[in-house]
């Protein structure tokens, strides 16, 4: 007797050999590997009639008008919550709650990305899932939406964790990565953005997310903004180790490709 392969998310959680993945939106497995995201509707932000916001939420993680604090939310975790513990919730320039927008909070949402991978679990795919600091998704497949599993990060060689490995581009663009203790000197590095036939297209300075870390001896958080202007297709980040001895020896590089 054939069993009728599920063409939808609903069709899939609804079988008992398929695995929900917790993420938002959530991923439903088949046990023969086949993916399904669940769709969700987006909410018109509804105006705030009494003036006042509170935090609400199994995480904190929403910002809601004050006598709706049991509004649901998705009880599973996320790094990038914390990151709402200092922010401010209060009504916004359309007449809704929300969070405003700050550099400190971007710059933490960014760093906690956003996904619920951990370390040995899926990564990847179509839903995007990301693993949490200190480790990488090591894809398993050559093609789009190819997914994987998180693996401890090798602090011995550079890792660029904004833009993607093939997305595409555009000005400006910030990178943010880490790299290995010695990369740096006087807490910078060079930047480059070349096309694929190695014309540079733009050079740049990367630097320390935190004064003082390039001292450290650990693995170096840096990010870099560059703005630039092509007509190419393809390229590449290209990040260059400092090396003021000005030795040969010394030279080391990391690339990532890119899209334009």
């Amino acid at each position: 007797m054939s069993v009728t392969k599920p063409t939808n998310y609903q069709e899939c959680a609804a079988r008992s050999d398929s695995i929900i993945q917790e993420s938002y939106p959530s991923v439903c497995i088949t046990s023969s590997g086949s993916r399904f995201v669940e769709t969700v509707t987006q909410q018109t932000p509804q105006p705030n009639t009494n003036g006042s916001c509170v935090v609400a939420g199994c995480s904190g993680e929403l910002c809601v008008p004050a006598g709706s604090e049991t509004t649901a939310s998705i009880c599973v975790y996320k790094a990038s919550y914390q990151c709402y513990k200092t922010a401010t919730c209060e009504v916004q320039s359309n007449g809704a709650c929300g969070w405003t927008q700050t550099t400190e909070l971007n710059r933490c949402l960014t760093e906690n990305e956003k996904g619920s991978s951990t370390p040995g679990t899926f990564c990847g795919g179509i839903a995007g899932m990301v693993c949490p600091l200190g480790f990488t998704c090591q894809i398993d497949g050559n093609y789009p939406d190819s997914g994987g599993k998180c693996v401890k990060q090798d602090t011995s060689t550079p890792t660029i964790d904004s833009p993607d490995r093939g997305s595409t581009i555009t000005s400006p663009v910030k990178v943010i990565g880490s790299v290995p203790p010695g990369w740096m000197f006087e807490g910078s590095f060079p930047i480059k953005i070349i096309d694929s036939n190695g014309k540079i297209i733009v050079q740049g300075v990367a630097k320390e997310r935190t004064p003082g870390t390039w001292m450290t001896g650990k693995s170096i958080p840096f990010e870099a903004t560059l703005s630039f202007t092509t007509t190419a297709q393809s390229g590449a980040i290209v990040l260059q180790k400092d090396n003021p001895s000005g030795e040969p020896k010394n030279d080391a590089s990391y690339s990532l490709s890119i899209a334009f």
